[in-house]
């Protein structure tokens, strides 16, 4: 058996209304916990970074029809 591929979700906690709720933090303990946190840190800045250079394609190319 081999790894093929991963999913990753968000999961958001809702009240009683249905709007989104604070919870706890985290509590990192083990070193693996700690790495995954910090990669999905990095995943979620890539994220963001990609996302804004597709608004910047979309609007660039909207300003040269």
């Amino acid at each position: 058996i081999r790894h093929t591929n991963s999913c990753y979700l968000t999961m958001v906690a809702v009240d009683s209304e249905g709007r989104p709720a604070r919870v706890p933090p985290l509590t990192l303990e083990t070193p693996l916990e700690k790495l995954r946190f910090e990669k999905a840190a990095l995943r979620k800045t890539l994220r963001k970074q990609a996302e804004e250079a597709e608004r910047q394609t979309q609007v660039d190319h909207s300003n040269s029809l």
